[in-house]
Parts: C-alpha cells; sequence; structure tokens
C-alpha cells in the first residue's frame, strides 16, 4: 500500500473525536463574520473557486470551507486523521468520499490526489475478484489523475509521473492475471480517438484533412489531455507505439526532457519508463478478430532501437540508477535478440547483440552463440509472458513452413506450440494465476497475422491463405494434430 500521500499531508497532532466535531461547530457560529476576511490572495481565491465548484463537496462543508479559509486548514488535518484510521482498518470505502472532500478542499496539493487515485486503484479495485469491476475502478484513477488532479495542477510533473505509473502498473503490468481484459477495454477507451492508432495516424491528427480527422484531434485534447503534436514527436524519437495500448500513454506521461526532471523525493520514474518501453518491445502490438471483441498483444520488433538508447543513456546520466539500467539492459538486449531472430529480424537482433558485445567486449560470445544460448534461455524462461512469445513464435515457424508447402514441419512446429501451451497452463495458469498467458487460439491469430505481414511483402500472402484454407479441404496431408493450424477467419483478421 502506498502511504506516502499520507505521511506528507497528515497534522503532527492527532485530533480527537469531539476535537473535530468541535472545529465543525465553530465554523458554523462564526460564519457569518468570515465572510468578511479580507487579504485573501490569488491563490486562496482560485482554491475557493474550485472548492464551491466541486460536486463532491457537500454544501454545507463547501460553505464553511470557502469562509473559513486559512483555517480550513484545520478541518483538512481533521479528515486527514479520518482517513488514517480508516486506512488502519482497511475501511476503503469509507476512505472514498473523505479524499474527495480532501481534493475539493485542496485541489492544488498534488499528494491529495495521488492518494485519492491510488485507493481507487489499488485498494478499491482489489477488493473486487471480476475484471469488469476491478476496471472500472482502476479507470476512474486513470481520469482522476489525467483529468481532474491536472485540471487544478496543470504540468505537474509528480501527478503525470503517477499517472504514468498506474497505467503501467495497472493496465499494461505483465504480472495482472487479467492483464488482456484490461488491455480490451483500454483498447476500447481509445477508438474513439484514432483509426490505426500507428504514426501515420498521428500525423494525419496533427494535419487534418477532412473534418473527421479535425473532430478526433479535438476530442483527443479535450478528453485525454494529449496533444496529437507532442505524441508524434515522442513517437518518432521512442516509437513506433500503437497508440492505442497503454505502453504509449505511459511513455507519454511519464518521458522527460531533463533527466533530473524524473527524481521526485527519493523517488525515481526511470523505472516506470523503461517498464513501459520493454513493455512495447515484447507486447506493443495486437491484432483484433473479425469481430472486433478479441484481441491479443504480440511483439513490436520496431522499437527495439529505442528502448536500447533509452537504457543506453540511462547508464550514463541516471545516476544511482545507472546500474540497474545496466542490468537492465543485458537482460533487454538477450531475450530482444532470441525474439526478433526468431520472428525473422537479424537485423535487429544484430544491433541488440553489437550493444551488448561493446559494452562486454570480453564476455559476449561470437552472434551465433550468443543468439543460440539466449534462444535455449528464452525457452528456460521464469518470464511466464514470455512463454506466450514462445508459443507464438513457434506458430510462427509453422505456418511459414506450410507457406512453403512442408506440411511435415508444420505439423510438428504446431503440436510443439500446443504442448508448450498446455504445459504452461498446466503448471502455471490455474484459475486467478497472474501467470497465465492468453488462450491458444488468440496467440494463433497473432502469429497467422504476422506470417501474412512478411509474405505479403513477398507477394505470396494470397498462396499462403489458400494453404491454410486446404488444412482441411484440400490436398495438403499433415498429421493428425495438424488442424491446430485451421483458422477459418484468419485471412481477415486485422494486425495493429
Amino acid at each position: 500500500m502506498k502511504d506516502s500521500p499520507v505521511h506528507s499531508t497528515t497534522p503532527k497532532h492527532k485530533p480527537t473525536s469531539t476535537t473535530i466535531a468541535v472545529l465543525i461547530v465553530l465554523s458554523a457560529l462564526f460564519l457569518n463574520n468570515m465572510f468578511f476576511l479580507t487579504g485573501l490572495d490569488e491563490r486562496q481565491a482560485a482554491d475557493s473557486d474550485a472548492i464551491e465548484s466541486n460536486a463532491a463537496m457537500p454544501p454545507s462543508l463547501a460553505l464553511i470551507t470557502v469562509a473559513l479559509g486559512p483555517i480550513r486548514g484545520l478541518i483538512v488535518d481533521a479528515l486527514w486523521w479520518k482517513v488514517v484510521d480508516l486506512q488502519e482498518s482497511s475501511d476503503y470505502f469509507e476512505i472514498l468520499p473523505i479524499t474527495e472532500w480532501i481534493t475539493a478542499m485542496e485541489p492544488r496539493n498534488p499528494y491529495v490526489w495521488t492518494f485519492h487515485a491510488w485507493n481507487l486503484a489499488y485498494n478499491i479495485a482489489s477488493s473486487f475478484p471480476t475484471p469488469e469491476t476491478r476496471w472500472k475502478w482502476i479507470y476512474n484513477g486513470v481520469k482522476l489523475l489525467r483529468d481532474d488532479a491536472r485540471k487544478f495542477n496543470p504540468g505537474n510533473k509528480f501527478i503525470q509521473s503517477e499517472l504514468a505509473l498506474l497505467i503501467s502498473d495497472k493496465i499494461s503490468s505483465l504480472s495482472d492475471p487479467q492483464r488482456d481484459f484490461m488491455i480490451e477495454r483500454w483498447i476500447k477507451t481509445k477508438e474513439p480517438y484514432f483509426d490505426s492508432g500507428l504514426r501515420p495516424n498521428l500525423r494525419r491528427l496533427v494535419s487534418p484533412s477532412t473534418p473527421e480527422y479535425a473532430k478526433q484531434a479535438e476530442l483527443l485534447k479535450k478528453e485525454t489531455g494529449m496533444d496529437p503534436e507532442r505524441m508524434l514527436r515522442i513517437d518518432i524519437e521512442y516509437g513506433p507505439f500503437q497508440w492505442k495500448l497503454p505502453q504509449a500513454s505511459s511513455v507519454y506521461w511519464g518521458i522527460r526532457e531533463n533527466d533530473k526532471d524524473y527524481t521526485q523525493g527519493d523517488l525515481n520514474y526511470r523505472a516506470v519508463i523503461n517498464a513501459s518501453m520493454t513493455q512495447a518491445f515484447l507486447f506493443g502490438s495486437y491484432v483484433m478478430n473479425p469481430k472486433g471483441d478479441v484481441y491479443v498483444t504480440t511483439a513490436n520488433l520496431d522499437i527495439a532501437a529505442n528502448v536500447l538508447k533509452l537504457l543506453e543513456n540511462d547508464m550514463k546520466t541516471g545516476g544511482t540508477t545507472g546500474g540497474l539500467a545496466r542490468a537492465q539492459l543485458g537482460e533487454f538486449a538477450s531475450y530482444a535478440a532470441s525474439v526478433a531472430y526468431a520472428f525473422d529480424r537479424p537485423d535487429v537482433a544484430a544491433m541488440l547483440y553489437r550493444a551488448e558485445k561493446s559494452l562486454s567486449p570480453n564476455s559476449t560470445p561470437p552472434y551465433d552463440k550468443f543468439i543460440s544460448v539466449n534462444l535455449v534461455r528464452l525457452m528456460d524462461s521464469a518470464i511466464p509472458r514470455l512463454h506466450q512469445t514462445l508459443v507464438e513464435i513457434s506458430l510462427y515457424n509453422a505456418y511459414k513452413a506450410l507457406a512453403r508447402g512442408d506440411g511435415i514441419s508444420a505439423a510438428r512446429f504446431a503440436e510443439s506450440a500446443r504442448k508448450r501451451w498446455d504445459d504452461h497452463m498446466r503448471d502455471f495458469g490455474g484459475p486467478g494465476s497472474r501467470f497465465s498467458i492468453p488462450p491458444f487460439e488468440n496467440i494463433k491469430m497473432a502469429a497467422y497475422a504476422r506470417t501474412l505481414r512478411r509474405l505479403a511483402g513477398k507477394n505470396r500472402g494470397n498462396e499462403f491463405v489458400k494453404q491454410v484454407s486446404e488444412i482441411k479441404t484440400g490436398p495438403l496431408k499433415l498429421s493428425r494434430n495438424a488442424t491446430i493450424l485451421d483458422y477459418s477467419v484468419a485471412g481477415k483478421s486485422a494486425a495493429r
């Protein structure tokens, strides 16, 4: 539980319940006199406007609070101590209205907002077993920081960093058992603002050529606070991203031009960006079924160079995090090179190898051995989500074999993929397990789309689709499990 916001805003002396009651009564008794207080500075007046316009504040409390002016700090102290009491007894729902009152009374205190969002997205959300309800509370926490907190604290980097952390940790975290559901819901929230969500789409939002794109751009700014021009700059420097996915939004809110701006007190938010970027490599693209209601995330190999650049920069400028960045770079180079090589991107694999070789010239083996060793390590990986990637790699190789007419190899790869998926789900993927991976059919959909994109560039896409359609009905003779590769709607799947 994140309790630093409480410690940073609570008073030193805890008032009793009687004291709290006396404060409220005195507020009412002296209400008329307090209306004539003079000398309120501009910020106090602005805060009072915020209080009066906040629907979360009970009218009577709002009236008393505005009238008391500077003395309202006593009321805030009393309410914070009530929050502390409720926090200790885990009465998170009881905390909810009180923190709404506090944000109304202290709208320009960023710690109040971050505590409130944390309570929504972590404490209350975790009280519910169903992903639908968890999603609502998590997304309410996102909107609280993105929409409300930023409204009263424009440009506040702490709030923006906490927003980036919340998105990365609660929407796209690789350890959340309901991650795939969260990703689907997040994508749906982005549908009104994007077509493809890729860089050409951003360019159309920056310079709209139609009224529809102009409307999308305006809606994006108004409802999410995200500026298409800044998004395009970030995409060019750190992407390419799929902007319907959460990693892009996390980077948008968390990236800083000045390295020192990552630090807030004893917190360093570099790790948030590093996590979002590496997540974007492994699962920064997605495939959607023809109905548009099932999504599966897959690797975005094109972002590898910018992940590498970011980690290398952190090594040089990260201060106390430089050593951590070096370890992250080594880990990333190892598994990312293996994934890139397996997905037929030797250019990416070679780039990652050169980076690791330059840092450890004496201990890095030759390229061929580096790839083979790390492919073995990848297959034995303790990172559960990498098992999803391994299943997809096997299916990708199965479809490639099918495309060249090698039915025996296709069947073997397909059977290997199915066995790996079955083994993983048996060992790690029980009900509610945070180690679960998507259904086999969904991963197959991603592998098919990746193969189709590769072959489309070689003008062999139509032939490949025909081969798949002939698994059951045509002349291809495969083993008894070859129907694993049948995907009757795959030719219509949308790769994003």
